[in-house]
């Protein structure tokens, strides 16, 4: 499990990076769907710890039932996880020739042509 946790912190240095590219291309929709999705990675988690549904449910590695953990370990376990997942979902998309998981964008363009 250790080396689940270092990918999902590598993960999320790699898009903390992607993210301060975004900004200074000015590129509005892809810095704003990563900052969406790192606080829906974080609501889940907050949402999970209020619920009674996940009060046996322990963090893999950690021990730790949800509803056990501070507002920093979900804020970084949110943000890391879903980190993780977009830098599967990056390499998906740069393999699949076909962009069949292809979604609209979550703001306007902001960098038309």
């Amino acid at each position: 499990m250790e080396a689940l946790a270092i990918a999902a912190l590598l993960a999320f240095a790699a898009k903390l990076t992607d993210l301060a590219k975004f900004l200074r291309a000015k590129d509005w929709n892809a810095s704003g769907t990563q900052i969406v999705t790192w606080a829906a990675g974080f609501g889940t988690l907050a949402l999970g710890a209020a619920s009674s549904v996940t009060e046996g449910i322990a963090i893999p590695g950690l021990g730790v039932p949800i509803g056990d953990l501070d507002i920093w370990s979900m804020i970084l376990l949110g943000a890391s996880g879903t980190s993780l997942f977009s830098v599967a979902y990056d390499f998906k998309k740069a393999i699949d020739n076909t962009d069949s998981a292809n979604t609209p964008a979550l703001f306007p363009d902001s960098n038309p042509g």
